[in-house]
């Protein structure tokens, strides 16, 4: 396989963009013959088009991000190290990298600074962060151990709260939150119910 395929293997890829969210953007017309269809999300940082790139060594044992200019394609190649377990999202044009278990972190990535990291916080150890959803200046986080879904404020990532959604918990002791969504000021949580004590295999039953 070639090297450069490796980054479709394991990769976040959003779009740091001016554009209105079309069909037919250019990260669509570089990307589909790679891809496939995908869903993209486009935000705005400067005049540029940019993806990023979330890659991790084929041995797991390191992790990096880059960053792709969609004009040219030119690429800045393993920026910065992350967890080799990582998922990104994007709000209000700042990335943020969940850096799940073993890491335990959040790193929140500025565009408008040269793809720099502004930020890294702990939500706990041993915790495996799984998701980070934003609205009104929050950040609530999700992890898989614990039952409690932590608040963040995004000015200077604070804990400000907690929902505990242990009602929702398995035999294990332990309800298992995973992604989020935000949609009409509302927040929507899955809710896995695994058996962390059996590979953590399927229960009787999952939530929304």
């Amino acid at each position: 396989m070639k090297k450069t395929s490796l980054l479709v293997l394991f990769f976040i890829l959003l779009v740091f963009a001016c554009s209105d969210g079309e069909d037919g953007s250019p990260l669509q017309d570089v990307l589909h013959d790679v891809l496939g269809d995908v869903s993209l999300t486009d935000i705005t940082a400067g005049s540029e088009d940019y993806a990023f790139i979330v890659n991790a060594a084929p041995d797991y044992k390191s992790a990096t991000y880059s960053v792709m200019k969609i004009a040219d394609r030119s690429v800045s190649k393993d920026k910065d190290v992350i967890h080799t377990d990582a998922v990104a999202k994007v709000f209000n044009n700042i990335v943020y990298v969940v850096n799940r278990m073993g890491a335990d972190n959040i790193t929140v990535i500025d565009p408008k600074k040269n793809f720099s990291i502004i930020k890294q916080f702990s939500v706990g150890a041993n915790t495996n962060p799984q998701d980070v959803a934003i609205i009104d200046n929050k950040m609530f986080v999700t992890k898989q151990l614990s039952n409690y879904i932590d608040i963040y404020e995004t000015t200077n990532y604070s804990k400000i709260g907690s929902i505990d959604i242990s009602k929702y918990a398995d035999a294990d002791g332990n309800a298992e939150p995973q992604d989020m969504i935000i949609y009409n000021g509302k927040l929507y949580l899955t809710v896995l119910r695994l058996d962390k004590k059996n590979a953590f295999a399927p229960t009787d039953k999952s939530y929304l």
